[in-house]
């Protein structure tokens, strides 16, 4: 920019000149020759002073090309403008816009000079710390010297060592291989002898087995011949029902305190003809409630059937007692008596223990904890007792499965074994429940339609029927002189209906089972 303007003042200069000149020579024209002359001489000297100035401003113009790195005279104002502005757009700081903020090469340069004195004192300063680090590399070169050296000298110690070692390990190999081969000798000598007791030990088990199998099956011979010796036939005719209450809700029996009856021992009734009660069917069942005397206890009747009913004569068994005698039992796993999957048998113990018999033996599935075996869970089960040579009956639940845990197929099946071993007579607990008349008790809730009856095996539809409006003859205050009953046939009101009256069963006559009795009773006072 300076230099343009310079060019131009230079421009200016030369054409004021050139207008003088031609002012003088008009003036010479008009005014004379000499005055012209005149004038023409100052205005060559003023031409010269002016070519003197244009030359030292041509000058300058020069030396600021040169001072501004324009060498070449030929440069003109614009190039050197173009130049200055990328200059001071590649070298110079911008502002916001992304323009130059300097204008001037003075400026740039004292900010470049700057620039480098920081570089150079920054340089100074790392060649300080560069010298520390060499310092201290040098020492650290020191060190590692010394260190290389005392580890050379730890190597070729090593190497003596090692050599050393070497030569014990071989020699140690040497004596180790000699030892393996003998112990493999010796193995090999042990593995021909094992395997020779082995097979004299198989062949005596397979012999032990086949005579073990023998035994077993002669065992169970006369298990099943035990068991026929055993299977109550009832051939005792003094076990039996004595006496019945005319409404056949009461029973009499000729066994009591002597004999060692207890109250709340269930029996099952029999007729009089049977032999075998594990093949003819119970007509029902009673339960002792009171025992009156050395050989007589009253029972109420717990189960009977209207076509057949309890009568005066009737046998009566039980599987869990005799008389003076006090029968032990075993039992098993998965007694359920009430078919919900659970184990009941406590409540089995229970009852054969209040039916006068005694458990001496039984696994426990049902009192213990939760147990997880391989991601499955488990009922903890242990064996309680154990089956001596009295024990006459093995109660069994439901067959072991796959499904059941490890312990309790082991415990079951060493019970079953040993059941077997003793002789016992094996029942199903249905079979040993029917043998004994057990009734399973219902939990009742609520009243007439709106009660709840908790039985698993109610037949629906029997929660239809509410009460007859009938009242318990024990709650009615009777006449002194009881009128004949109006129901001469006898018929029970089970079979009423829509008020209606069957015929009549007979012609009136009544068999001397059925007439008003009074039971033989003892002398002593009731317990």
């Amino acid at each position: 920019m300076a230099q343009q303007n310079q060019n131009q003042t230079a421009v200016i200069i030369i054409l004021s000149v050139f207008c003088l000149i031609l002012l003088v020579v008009t003036w010479f024209l008009w005014k004379g020759y000499s005055e012209q002359l005149a004038i023409a001489k100052e205005a060559v000297s003023k031409l010269k002073d002016f070519e003197k100035k244009y030359s030292d401003l041509t000058t300058d113009a020069g030396n600021l090309k040169k001072w501004i790195g324009f060498a070449d005279d030929n440069v003109v104002v614009a190039d050197i403008e173009k130049a200055f502005t990328e200059d001071m757009q590649n070298h110079t700081p911008k502002n916001s816009q992304g323009l130059p903020v300097l204008d001037s090469y003075r400026v740039a340069l004292g900010q470049t000079f700057k620039s480098l004195e920081n570089e150079i004192a920054k340089n100074a300063s790392l060649d300080r710390e560069n010298k520390d680090l060499q310092n201290r590399l040098d020492v650290l070169n020191a060190e590692k010297k010394a260190m290389e050296e005392a580890n050379q000298e730890l190597v070729s110690q090593a190497k003596k060592d090692l050599e050393t070692a070497r030569t014990d390990f071989k020699s140690y190999m040497a004596d180790q291989e000699a030892k393996i081969k003998k112990l493999d000798e010796e193995k090999n000598k042990a593995i021909s002898d094992a395997e020779a007791v082995i097979t004299v030990a198989n062949e005596n088990r397979t012999k032990a087995e086949q005579k073990s199998q023998k035994v077993l099956d002669v065992n169970q011979g006369l298990t099943e011949q035990l068991i026929g010796l055993r299977t109550p036939v009832i051939t005792y005719f003094d076990t039996k029902i004595t006496y019945v209450s005319e409404d056949n809700k009461t029973v009499w029996i000729n066994r009591g305190r002597e004999d060692g009856l207890t109250p709340r021992i269930s029996f099952s009734v029999y007729a009089p003809s049977s032999n075998d009660v594990a093949r003819d069917s119970s007509k029902g069942a009673i339960e002792i409630t009171r025992i009156l005397g050395p050989h007589t206890a009253e029972a109420k009747v717990t189960q009977g059937v209207i076509t057949d009913p309890i009568m005066m004569g009737d046998l009566v068994f039980t599987p869990v007692w005799k008389p003076g005698q006090r029968l032990q039992f075993a039992l098993s796993s998965g007694l359920d008596i009430d078919n919900d999957g659970n184990s009941d048998v406590y409540l089995v113990k229970n009852i054969v223990e209040l039916n006068g018999g005694e458990v001496v033996a039984w696994i426990d599935d049902q009192s213990g904890g939760n147990e997880i075996v391989d991601g499955k869970t488990y009922k903890k089960v242990k064996r309680e007792g154990q089956i001596t040579k009295d024990t006459v009956y093995y109660v069994t639940g439901r067959d072991i499965t796959e499904n059941d845990s490890k312990e309790l197929q082991e415990r079951r099946k060493a019970m079953d074994e040993e059941a077997k071993l003793n002789n016992l007579e094996t029942l199903k607990l249905p079979e040993l429940l029917r043998r004994m008349g057990h009734q399973q008790l219902m939990s009742v809730e609520g009243f007439n339609f709106n009660r709840n009856v908790i039985h698993p095996d109610l037949v629906p539809g029997v929660l239809d029927h509410a009460s007859n409006g009938l009242v318990h003859e024990s709650y009615v205050k009777k006449p002194k002189n009881p009128t004949p009953s109006s129901n001469p046939a006898g018929y029970s009101p089970l079979f009423h209906k829509k008020g209606t009256m069957p015929p009549p069963a007979s012609n009136g006559s009544v068999s001397e089972i059925f007439r008003p009795r009074t039971p033989k009773t003892s002398t002593e006072t009731p317990e």
